[in-house]
Parts: C-alpha cells; sequence; structure tokens
C-alpha cells in the first residue's frame, strides 16, 4: 500500500487517475468534518469543493504534517467559504420553526429556567435552537465555536490551526459567545432573530 507522500507524488509527475484512492482513503474523514459544521443539503456540494481544492493544491502539500490534517484544514476552510457566502441568506422567524420548536419555545417562556434547565439542554430542540443561533454568527465565529466547544481543541490549538494571535482567538469567541447569547434571549422573548 502506497503512503500519500507515494500518491501525491505519483499524481504530480504522471498519473493524476491515481487521485481517486486519496479519494477514497479520506472521504469518510472529510466527510465527518463537513457533516459537524454544514447542512445536510450543503455537504455533497462542499465535498466535491474541498476535493477540488484538495487536487489543485497538492503542489503546495508539504510532508512536514499528516496529509489527514492538511486535508482537514482545506474542509474547514471550505466550511468557512461556505457559511461566508451563505450568512446574509439566513433569516429565521417562528412561523418558521416547526411546532415542537415552537411549542418549546413557549415552554421556556412559562417554566422556570432553573426547574428544567437540565432536561431541557439534552432535547433535541435545545440542539436546534443551538443551530440557529450558530448561524446567526460570522463564519469564522462559528468555526471558532466549533473547534472549542464541540472538539475540544484549546485556544491556543484553534489559533495555530487558522494561523491567528490567540489574543485574537480569545475576542473572537468571547463576542461570539455573547452574540449567540443575545440570539438565544431574543428568540425566546421576543419570537424573533434580529441580525
Amino acid at each position: 500500500m502506497k503512503t500519500d507522500s507515494d500518491l501525491i507524488d505519483d499524481i504530480l509527475t504522471k498519473n493524476p487517475e491515481v487521485y481517486s484512492i486519496l479519494i477514497e482513503r479520506y472521504e469518510k474523514i472529510i466527510m465527518t468534518v463537513l457533516h459537524n459544521r454544514l447542512p445536510e443539503y450543503a455537504v455533497q456540494d462542499v465535498l466535491q469543493d474541498v476535493f477540488i481544492q484538495i487536487y489543485n493544491s497538492l503542489g503546495k502539500y508539504k510532508a512536514t504534517a499528516p496529509f489527514e490534517h492538511w486535508a482537514k484544514r482545506i474542509a474547514l476552510r471550505c466550511c468557512y467559504d461556505y457559511w461566508r457566502a451563505n450568512y446574509r441568506q439566513s433569516k429565521y422567524m417562528v412561523s418558521s420553526l416547526s411546532k415542537e420548536q415552537q411549542s418549546w419555545i413557549e415552554q421556556c417562556c412559562f417554566e422556570t429556567a432553573n426547574e428544567n434547565i437540565n432536561d431541557l439542554a439534552n432535547r433535541q430542540e435545545a440542539r436546534e435552537l443551538l443551530a440557529i443561533a450558530l448561524n446567526k454568527l460570522k463564519p469564522i465565529d462559528r468555526v471558532l465555536i466549533d473547534m472549542i466547544y464541540f472538539n475540544g481543541l484549546t485556544m491556543r490549538e484553534a489559533a495555530q490551526s487558522l494561523d491567528s494571535n490567540i489574543m485574537v482567538i480569545k475576542m473572537r469567541v468571547s463576542r461570539a459567545r455573547k452574540r449567540m447569547r443575545k440570539v438565544i434571549e431574543n428568540l425566546i422573548e421576543n419570537g424573533k432573530i434580529e441580525k
């Protein structure tokens, strides 16, 4: 079985058909990255974009880090590009929520938060409300929240992954949390999300 570096050398020098082996080897890993960060309907399109960008960037790959990490980084950037392109298009009104989501919001308004917070945190409605709040964030902030809170990276690791300063990352994460809190509070109180 050829190593990733051998396959890349073959692709760059004489045999671009070998790229299908790399695709098969990393498709599931890249799909996992995309499924965790994108709506279901967008995953296949972004997956194609990821593999096109990987192919076009193979000449820039340096074997100092594993190919998997390099490919995941490209996938993250494609997610970022997707959210940047679609950020302004998303609007949510309570009427666009399902009956279950609407009833959950009503329940949150009338019940005390302390009595039910543990039960509600595990419910699907809470996850969907969180997804709505995440969709209101800027793309880079969404990626940061995902990296730090869902994937368990430290602020330093997130800063290194995005080639950024750790203080900038801390500031962005703090502002993103405040924005998410405001979005959720507005949704619960007013039944709509403000820009």
